[in-house]
């Protein structure tokens, strides 16, 4: 008898070895349990690997990968986490192909909650008078939840396909411009969900909105091949206020910052340029000038890209292993250079 509880104890431990969930997946010690204070790496994760992962940076520039992983049980993230955003002490994280956002505590990324009801390959998400709004690619809608208890609303029907979006105070911006292909920002007012006013631009390729730091602007940033564009919007009537045109190229990897109310763009898929604007024309020199190593097949120099506290965050997205991070200053000098997880695409502060 007990014979035989030895070999069926030995077959459960190879079916075990066998699962291909499981493999190579030690129990690993998280370094931390405060992720505050420093910044939130997102690793996308390459389409149906099921890769998605966080990365952190500590703000002696410390790293470590897997926090999701390294703080649930080792518990997969998902496919494709496209993006975040904060609320109290939460952090939802968008996960696109698997159809789902994931709740977690923001300061141990420990898991709250799964919200997966009528998401559609959702993208971005935000937060207004206590609701949570969530982008939806295929089925060109925005949902509408209840960020304390998770309960779904509504869903709000859109004219194209919704890629970011943000909020101030009542006031929500969906950017009806996925994958750069549409001009039309819609503006929501959270307290009825009514469509209460859009902004045209005439230039298209729309590929980011971002407020300065109170939020009393708005910059859109269009980037056609032929010449990027920023415009300014005043968030209290909702009017293009200000627009500088450039000759800098546009590309899909073309993506937009605002730190310290000074915006920056990614023109060429390679450079960064930077505009004031107090000032009347875009400084077509670039700040930081990279090159784009072609030999590298699945590496997307910029493909993750923000600047935070005067730091440059270059994510050199590679979709077949780990990506790679270079950090610049102002003057355009690396700084640092980390190892992140595959298809790293977005930088925000966990303050």
């Amino acid at each position: 008898m007990m014979k035989k509880l030895f070999y069926l104890a030995m077959f459960g431990l190879l079916l075990t070895a066998c699962n291909n969930d499981d493999e190579t997946l030690d129990i690993p010690t998280p370094t931390t349990d405060n992720y505050d204070n420093g910044i939130i790496v997102l690793n996308e994760g390459a389409l149906k690997k099921v890769l998605a992962e966080v990365s952190y940076i500590s703000p002696n520039g410390k790293v470590e990968n897997n926090i999701y992983r390294n703080n649930n049980a080792n518990e997969i993230l998902g496919d494709v986490l496209q993006g975040i955003t904060f609320y109290k002490d939460k952090a939802f994280l968008v996960i696109n192909n698997s159809n789902k956002v994931v709740v977690v505590d923001r300061h141990n990324f420990k898991k709250l909650a799964v919200i997966t009801k009528n998401l559609s390959l959702p993208r971005y998400a935000t937060v207004s008078r206590d609701k949570l709004y969530v982008t939806n690619n295929r089925s060109k809608s925005v949902n509408v939840y209840d960020a304390d208890t998770y309960e779904f609303l509504e869903t709000l029907p859109m004219t194209n396909s919704p890629e970011d979006i943000i909020s101030k105070d009542n006031t929500v911006y969906v950017m009806l411009a996925s994958y750069g292909s549409g001009n039309k920002i819609m503006i929501l007012d959270s307290r009825t969900n009514n469509k209460k006013d859009s902004i045209i631009l005439d230039k298209g390729s729309l590929r980011g909105i971002k407020f300065n730091s109170d939020k009393s602007n708005l910059y859109a940033f269009c980037a056609p091949r032929e010449g990027s564009h920023i415009f300014q919007i005043s968030t209290e009537t909702n009017k293009v206020t200000k627009e500088w045109a450039t000759t800098i190229e546009g590309t899909w990897t073309s993506k937009m910052a605002v730190d310290k109310n000074q915006v920056y763009f990614v023109g060429e898929g390679k450079n960064v340029y930077h505009l004031d604007p107090t000032k009347d024309a875009v400084d077509e020199n670039p700040i930081v000038k990279t090159t784009i190593d072609k030999s590298e097949t699945y590496v997307y120099n910029f493909y993750g890209f923000n600047v935070i506290d005067e730091k440059i965050y270059n994510g050199k997205g590679n979709f077949a292993g780990d990506s790679k991070i270079d950090v610049y200053n102002l003057k355009g000098e690396k700084t640092a250079t980390y190892t992140v997880g595959n298809g790293v695409s977005g930088f925000i502060k966990n303050k």
